[in-house]
């Protein structure tokens, strides 16, 4: 199955017990377009159930991410359509898969787009006599992200007693992962954080002056790094 961290939710709906809505997988969890490779991408969308499935996908143009404003609107009118999801409706039949096609249709930016894209099975109309049953409906929400023209890396850093502040100053993404503290025999875990362009962010750390290892991924690659 897809690793999706965060990006799958599993809802719980009262009505008609069925297995099916836990057969459908999504081959991507995240989707990056890249100004130099083109403005449309495909993902494929599997039905590993025995039964056919209904799936509709759903846009949200995400709005101040990664921040507390941060709004996720529905993009459902063609005049605000910057991100387009086709077919928007579509049968998967019994151990069927289906390809749908992500066109990016935003005007060249000099900052980063995120959007979300959520691909949910449509659940069938309830018998009266099956009300009182649970049903589990499995929904991924995909991240895609729309580079600038001209990606820029600029991740400041700053220890502040036992706190590192981190703040993305350039006009991209930046993922933080894998990170560790070591101290002489022993090892803290530390949180992964995806950073996206005017983010902040800081980090409580258990020693004021051991180094901070993480894995940190940009749109120029991943790589490890140490503060």
């Amino acid at each position: 199955m897809t690793k999706l961290t965060h990006f799958l939710s599993v809802l719980l709906l009262l009505g008609a017990s069925s297995s099916s809505f836990a057969n459908m997988f999504v081959d991507r969890s995240i989707i990056e377009f890249v100004a130099s490779e083109g403005r449309q991408q495909d993902l494929r969308v599997s039905n590993r159930g025995n039964d056919q499935m209904y799936v509709q996908l759903e846009v949200l143009d995400v709005q101040n991410p990664g921040t507390e404003a941060e709004q996720r609107v529905t993009l459902s009118n063609l005049s605000d359509m910057t991100l387009l999801a086709t077919p928007k409706q579509f049968v998967l039949p019994a151990q069927g898969e289906r390809a749908v096609r992500l066109v990016s249709l935003s005007e060249a930016s000099d900052v980063e787009r995120i959007y979300r894209v959520n691909v949910t099975p449509v659940l069938p109309p309830l018998a009266d006599n099956d009300a009182s049953v649970v049903r589990v409906v499995v929904a991924y929400q995909l991240l895609v992200i729309v580079q600038p023209v001209n990606p820029r890396e600029d991740l400041f850093v700053e220890r502040r007693g036992d706190v590192m502040y981190f703040e993305n100053r350039g006009n991209s993404y930046v993922l933080l992962s894998e990170g560790e503290q070591c101290h002489a025999d022993s090892c803290d875990d530390l949180p992964t954080r995806r950073l996206y362009a005017g983010n902040s962010w800081e980090l409580p750390l258990s020693d004021a002056q051991a180094a901070v290892n993480f894995r940190m991924s940009t749109f120029q690659g991943s790589r490890e790094v140490t503060f």
